[in-house]
């Protein structure tokens, strides 16, 4: 081993721990490393979690939104970016962190998944946009009420309760 080189960057490792998580096909030992990683404070923790919500495991994608939600977070810009990926339940992740945290700097990427085409993104999309509320979230809740899915459909009502008077009968 050569000493003299230069250590991996900080990007690097959080890749490097990708990979790893890649190659580790039972569930539980992906979720151990996930746990162990994120007690440490590095700067490549956060986008180790935001990148590991594409975890084809729900449980694991629960324990990191939960992890999310209670740390200080930094890497908006790579959970927007996340909003823009497959797979679609990394989105629905995403959103459910910026949900429970009431991120309305998420607002603006969190409007474009009214469009999207899996159901599940849609419905946490008029989740999270009854959450923060204001003037735009009610507008594009009102278009949600549209939506050929009815469960969709009954998300945007529930929301539109939460951020205003209209009521639908």
């Amino acid at each position: 081993m050569n000493r003299s080189a230069n250590p991996p960057q900080e990007t690097d490792i959080c890749g490097l721990f990708l990979k790893k998580l890649d190659k580790t096909p039972d569930r539980d030992r992906r979720l151990r490393i996930l746990r162990l990683c994120s007690g440490l404070d590095r700067p490549w923790v956060e986008p180790l979690l935001w990148r590991s919500l594409a975890d084809p495991h729900e449980l694991v994608r629960d324990f990191l939104v939960d992890t999310l939600v209670r740390r200080e977070l930094s890497c908006l810009d790579l959970a927007r970016d996340m909003l823009r990926r497959p797979p679609w339940f990394a989105r629905c992740a995403v959103i459910k962190v910026a949900t429970r945290r009431r991120m309305r700097e998420m607002s603006a990427a969190a409007a474009a998944l009214i469009r999207d085409p899996n159901v599940e993104v849609r419905r946490h999309a008029a989740e999270f946009l009854g959450e923060v509320g204001g003037k735009e979230a009610l507008k594009l809740l009102v278009k949600m009420r549209k939506d050929a899915n009815p469960y969709v459909r009954a998300e945007a009502d529930r929301a539109i309760q939460k951020v205003s008077d209209i009521r639908f009968t």
